[in-house]
């Protein structure tokens, strides 16, 4: 700050010391760690698929090595360095895994504002832009979510906002060594370090070598050990899920483009407030792109270049399944909405009446949001309490107390049950069972996985049959039924919660 701007400061009269600039990473800190705990405290929210982690966090803490199931080298996770970091974990400091997550996620998720505001800062944008993007970031709803799972999302925007930060200063080898950490932690980022390395490349060939090399050395330990220990670099869930859910899709790729679309949208429900939610993010966001020059300014380039990438990658392989695979987008995205915001207030500075609609808009989009953010947490604790909790978890301790150790289970919600149950498991998916894949390959059905893998346990939702040959017959018996919320076979629900939280345990009948 001028000296000239401390003179006209009304704080200034007053002689309190003000310096915005540093103040902003405590504020930032605060008021991130503020939302995040409260929305952990309400609702006590960890997603099923931070479990399998868990597992194998729990396995390697124990020494039965980088496993799900004792004796099966699987790569079965897709996150090696959070699996790491979860199992030092509870080697060294504590038990508590889910506190362990938690605490993980939310330093990186508190890091991720004030990294992408130092950037800004560095590239001296407006005070006006570094605002609306912070802003966004602390305040969307679904990033919110996303960072609070107990999975190493929130690890993964954090070492993008690092290496993007190093990069913009410059700083060649630590950005290498950021983007070797995040593909450590998800390999399917990979486009973000190609993105850096080609933009590089641009200035200086130098540098792009550098960079790309240092990123290779850093990963090339990972590839080598998978290679050996598993079998093949590409983990077991990558190629299971595409078996699972993509190779034999055939929906049209728009209704892949519109899926991650609407995801993008501040607004939920109704596809027409969806449509105009994602309609405004992406127009926006447009707006941030030219008034940053976008052509002439590789530093957010690369913003542009990866979200309409990472895009294209997953429509054309039909891998929008998951919302999760397109929170990477939403980082680049918000900021570059948030420019855009900001680019609007600047210009508006000599138009009062102008000014004050785009007040109004910013507080109806705020409270749009707000609106959302509420819903959405109450709808993530009835998910938590009824499916997380009284279902899944309860499945697993069931299990636990109720089965010989060596008992196997054939399932598709492999986290909750597998983590607390510690039986062995054969997940009908296939992410830590390849012989499933190879079933699902041949078009095999799932009702015949019971025959062919005579487990002494399956748990199927209330409404899917095992067969009429195991009902008949007896092969199967029904033991206990898990339905918190009286889920009916036929009725009609006004959400899919009933139905997902209603599950069945049948027992193989040894007679």
């Amino acid at each position: 700050m001028s000296p000239a701007t401390r003179k006209t400061s009304p704080l200034n009269r007053w002689h309190i010391p003000w310096d915005a600039d540093r103040l902003a990473i405590p504020v930032i800190l605060l008021v991130s760690a503020a939302v995040h705990l409260s929305w952990i405290y309400y609702t006590r929210y960890t997603a099923e698929d931070a479990h399998i982690t868990f597992r194998f966090a729990e396995q390697l803490a124990a020494g039965h090595g980088f496993v799900y199931n004792p004796g099966e080298r699987v790569y079965g996770t897709t996150t090696p360095l959070f699996t790491i970091l979860l199992s030092l974990w509870l080697k060294f400091v504590s038990g508590n895994i889910i506190l362990g997550a938690d605490l993980f996620n939310l330093c990186a998720a508190v890091s991720i504002p004030i990294l992408t505001w130092k950037t800004l800062k560095y590239l001296e944008r407006s005070r006006a832009e570094q605002f609306f993007v912070i802003f966004t970031l602390l305040f969307s709803a679904k990033l919110i979510f996303s960072n609070t799972e107990g999975m190493e999302t929130p690890l993964c925007l954090s070492l993008m906002a690092a290496s993007w930060y190093s990069w913009v200063k410059g700083r060649i080898k630590l950005t290498g060594l950021l983007c070797g950490l995040l593909l450590w932690n998800r390999i399917d980022t990979v486009i973000w370090p190609v993105i850096l390395c080609m933009a590089t490349l641009l200035s200086s060939r130098k540098n792009s070598i550098i960079l790309g090399t240092t990123i290779a050395i850093l990963y090339l330990p990972w590839l080598v050990f998978a290679t050996i220990y598993f079998g093949s670099p590409i983990p077991q869930t990558v190629t299971a899920k595409w078996v699972a859910y993509s190779q034999f899709n055939r929906t049209s790729y728009i209704s892949h483009i519109a899926i991650i679309l609407n995801y993008l949208s501040a607004f939920r429900d109704q596809a027409g407030w969806r449509w105009l939610g994602a309609a405004i993010i992406v127009g926006i966001a447009g707006l941030g792109i030219w008034r940053t020059n976008i052509y002439r300014n590789r530093v957010f380039y690369t913003l542009v270049v990866f979200a309409v990438v990472e895009t294209l990658r997953l429509t054309l392989l039909r891998a929008t399944f998951f919302n999760r695979y397109f929170v990477p987008i939403l980082w680049p995205v918000l900021i570059l909405f948030g420019l855009g915001l900001g680019a609007l207030w600047d210009r508006l500075k000599t138009a009062p009446v102008s000014r004050n609609v785009f007040l109004l808009f910013f507080i109806a989009l705020t409270a749009a949001q707000t609106a959302v953010g509420l819903e959405s947490a109450q709808s993530v604790k009835d998910s938590q309490f009824f499916r997380n909790e009284s279902s899944l978890k309860a499945m697993g301790l069931w299990l636990k107390n109720n089965t010989p150790p060596q008992s196997t289970v054939l399932l598709e919600p492999l986290g909750y049950v597998g983590y607390y149950s510690g039986r062995i498991m054969i997940d009908e998916v296939g992410l830590v069972t390849p012989a499933v894949t190879a079933l699902k390959l041949k078009q095999v059905n799932g009702k015949d996985y019971p025959s062919i893998f005579q487990t002494d346990y399956v748990i199927a939702h209330c409404d899917e049959e095992l067969g009429p040959q195991f009902v008949s017959d007896q092969t199967y018996l029904l033991i206990q039924t898990f339905n918190p919320l009286d889920y009916k076979v036929g009725a009609i629900y006004s959400s899919g919660l009933p139905r997902n939280s209603c599950y069945q345990i049948w027992v193989k009948n040894y007679r």
